[in-house]
């Protein structure tokens, strides 16, 4: 997230050719919020989050097997409880509301061949 769309996709299309059979997991954040944060963006008066050009959403994602030579499989990947009571119950409300997908974190596990 912290790479440039074309950097981050450059990085996802050589490591499918280079590593077959091997896999890739990686959180992304909301394209919403990857366009908030493109700047960078205040969490504190002393705290300034780095900027995070690249997001996609889980759908974007999946599509990653059509357009990216030797991805085989893309695997949506449910984030782990244990963020406290708040957290957990906004991601189990998301997680089960599709219309919701572009807001929803994603852990995304691709996977070479």
């Amino acid at each position: 997230m912290y790479l440039q769309p074309d950097e981050a996709m450059s990085l996802i299309t050589a490591c499918a050719h280079r590593f077959p059979g091997g896999q890739m997991m990686f959180d992304l954040p909301p394209a919403w919020f990857s366009a908030l944060a493109r700047r960078g963006m205040r969490t504190s008066l002393r705290y300034k989050v780095p900027p995070m050009p690249f997001g996609m959403s889980p759908r974007q994602a999946a599509r990653l097997v059509d357009t990216v030579p030797g991805i085989r499989a893309v695997r949506d990947v449910a984030v782990p409880v244990g963020r406290g009571r708040l957290i957990n119950t906004v991601l189990w409300t998301v997680q089960r509301m599709p219309a919701l997908d572009s807001v929803r974190p994603a852990l995304t596990l691709l996977e070479f061949g």
